[in-house]
């Protein structure tokens, strides 16, 4: 399941529901910035605090604009703040259920690469 809002012409706010962790995880995608052809899709991972407070790539450096003008789909999980984007072995009181290893390899990418029409091609950066 997905859903997708516009930011502007290439920057979309989009959740994803994870079934592993029984939840909607909303990500942020910059689009290719050409979309005629399919494109790979780089997966952005934020630091310890997962992105929320200004803790992000978006907001601590300069990587949105500087990757604005690149054929390159780019997709930044928001959460997971003190995951460290692990499966955990039992849920945590204050964290809940992480499960972001199964989100991330097996989850989110056939969904967000069939919406994005990406090309298969992937890599992590974190």
């Amino acid at each position: 399941m997905l859903s997708a809002d516009a930011v502007d012409d290439r920057q979309l706010n989009v959740t994803v529901y994870s079934p592993a962790m029984n939840r909607p995880i909303p990500l942020q995608v910059i689009r290719a910035a050409d979309t005629s052809n399919p494109r790979p899709t780089m997966y952005l991972l934020n630091g310890s605090q997962g992105g929320p407070g200004g803790s992000g790539w978006d907001a601590q450096t300069d990587a949105v604009s500087f990757l604005r003008d690149k054929d390159v789909n780019v997709v930044t999980p928001v959460g997971g703040a003190s995951s460290y984007y692990t499966d955990w072995v039992r849920d945590d009181a204050a964290l809940g259920r992480n499960k972001w290893q199964t989100f991330l390899n097996e989850e989110l990418p056939p969904v967000i690469e069939d919406f994005l029409r990406a090309d298969g091609n992937r890599t992590l950066v974190g």
